[in-house]
């Protein structure tokens, strides 16, 4: 480029010369909705309320989700903790029995099932990814602890833990989907620096 090309280059705009601008008609803003569907939109603010009724929508579903499984990991970790408790003080009696007397035990005690795996199914269950049929309770997450696990200092540790995993799951039950959107905008905008 000469330099009296350059200079009328800079006169009218780079972006003029190079037809890097172009105008964009907003009467046809046609687009696929949530069901997959053509939606004819007439402004972009409406575009932003559809996609904000359909964000918002899967923040529930995902508040779901995360409430489930900390309410499931809380139940376990409490089952364990009264398990060891039980073990420790003699209430139930591990030694010497036959593995249907000990899931009895278990039963007749009201331990659950383990609620993480019960968790699990029902979610498989609720979105059509396994069958309707009814298992055996599942207490492997009680009889597969070890020795070093039934001491008073694994107890008092798995106590804390307990404790602070029911507070996690509290404070996040308070949370609304709302919330949980505001909160990962807020850290998009931390990370962007924004």
């Amino acid at each position: 480029m000469s330099s009296s090309e350059s200079a009328k280059a800079r006169r009218i705009g780079y972006h003029k010369l190079f037809k890097l601008e172009s105008k964009l008609s907003l009467d046809n803003m046609v687009l696929f909705d949530e069901f997959g569907e053509i939606r004819k939109y007439n402004n972009a603010e409406d575009i932003l309320q559809s996609f904000g009724e359909v964000r918002l929508k899967i923040y529930k579903k995902r508040h779901q989700f995360i409430c489930g499984k900390l309410e499931a990991e809380t139940s376990r970790l409490e089952n364990q903790f009264r398990f060891i408790t039980e073990k420790i003080g003699g209430v139930i009696q591990c030694e010497n029995v036959q593995t249907s007397a000990l899931i009895e035990q278990l039963k007749n005690r009201n331990y659950e099932s383990d609620p993480v795996e019960s968790w699990r199914k029902s979610i498989a269950k609720d979105s059509g990814d396994t069958d309707d049929e009814e298992n055996e309770p599942d207490f492997t997450y009680l009889t597969s602890l070890t020795m070093l696990d039934l001491t008073e200092e694994q107890k008092n540790g798995l106590d804390l833990k307990t404790k602070a995993k029911l507070e996690e799951f509290q404070a996040f039950n308070k949370k609304t989907p709302k919330q949980l959107w505001l909160d990962d905008l807020e850290l998009l905008e931390m990370e962007i620096g924004v």
